[in-house]
C-alpha cells in the first residue's frame, strides 16, 4: 500500500514511526510552513524519506504539489495533527480514502479544542480515526476510543492522555484499516457536538459579578490550564490577573 501523510507534531512523528515499524511504503509527507511546525526534526527522522519526498504545504496547496500528489498515486492519505482543512481535490485523490486523526470521541466535540469541552460540558473524551468528507470531522468512523477524564485533569493533562491513546489505538487498528476489514461506525452529527474557536475564546475571562457554582468555576479553570499558554483571567484594578489551576489526589 502506498501511503502519503499530512503530518505535524509529536503524534505525527509517532505515527510515522509506527508505519515504519510495520514496514509500510510511505511515498511522501506534507509538512507545515515554518511558523506552524511542531516536532519537525523528529518527523523528518521518523519518516526515513529523502528531501524530494517531503513537501512544505500551506493553507492553499500549490498546483505543483497537487500534481505531484496525483503522480505519487497514494492508496491512502493519513492526516495527523494537520492545521489546514483539505479541499475535495486533495482528499478524493487516494482510492482508499483520506483518513483523519481527531482528538475526540466522535461524534462529540467535532471542531476546535476537543480536549476542552469534555471538562466544561461533561461530554465523553477520546480519540477517533475517521474518513474525511465535505464536513468538519464528520466522515465515517473507523475506530474510536474513550479516554477517562479525571477530576484532577486539566486541558493539558487530558491532551497528553489523548495523544498516547491515539498511538495505542493506531497500533491496534492499522492492520484492519489496511486490509479494509473495518465495520464503519456512522458519525451522526445530531448525536454529538461541535465547537468553534470563538466559543473557546469566551472562556478567557472570568466575570466576578456572575454567580456560579464552585464546580463550574473549577471546571472553567481546568479547561483553561494549558501551560505555557495563559489561563483564564479576571480584571482587578483595571489589570488582567491570570489563573492556572493545579489539582492532585490526597496522598494515602
Amino acid at each position: 500500500m502506498r501511503i502519503f501523510l499530512f503530518v505535524d507534531g509529536w503524534l505525527g512523528a509517532q505515527i510515522l514511526k509506527c508505519l515504519n515499524d510495520f514496514k509500510e511504503n510511505i511515498v511522501g509527507i506534507a509538512v507545515h510552513p515554518n511558523k506552524f511546525r511542531n516536532n519537525f526534526s523528529e518527523i523528518i527522522k521518523n519518516s526515513k524519506l529523502s528531501d524530494n519526498q517531503i513537501f512544505t504545504v500551506g493553507k492553499n496547496p500549490e498546483i505543483f504539489f497537487v500534481d505531484k500528489l496525483n503522480d505519487l498515486c497514494p492508496d491512502v492519505i493519513l492526516v495527523v495533527s494537520w492545521t489546514f482543512i483539505l479541499k475535495e481535490h486533495i482528499y478524493l485523490i487516494p482510492k482508499k480514502g483520506c483518513i483523519n486523526f481527531h482528538m475526540s470521541f466522535l461524534p462529540f466535540n467535532r471542531g476546535k479544542k476537543p480536549n476542552v469541552w469534555p471538562i466544561v460540558e461533561g461530554t465523553p473524551a477520546g480519540v477517533s480515526i475517521h474518513y474525511i468528507d465535505d464536513g468538519i470531522d464528520s466522515g465515517a468512523i473507523l475506530f474510536r476510543q474513550e479516554v477517562e477524564v479525571e477530576i484532577i485533569d486539566t486541558a493539558k493533562t487530558l491532551y497528553k492522555k489523548q495523544l498516547h491513546a491515539f498511538v495505542s489505538l493506531f497500533e491496534k487498528s492499522w492492520p484492519k484499516i489496511k486490509n479494509n476489514t473495518v465495520p464503519y461506525i456512522e458519525n451522526i452529527r445530531e448525536d454529538g457536538s461541535f465547537h468553534l474557536d470563538k466559543e473557546f475564546k469566551k472562556l478567557e475571562k472570568i466575570d466576578l459579578d456572575k454567580k456560579v457554582f464552585p464546580m463550574e468555576l473549577i471546571n472553567h479553570l481546568r479547561a483553561k490550564t494549558f501551560a505555557p499558554y495563559d489561563g483564564a483571567y479576571f480584571i482587578h484594578n483595571g489589570q488582567k490577573v491570570y489563573i492556572n489551576i493545579q489539582l492532585s489526589y490526597e496522598e494515602k
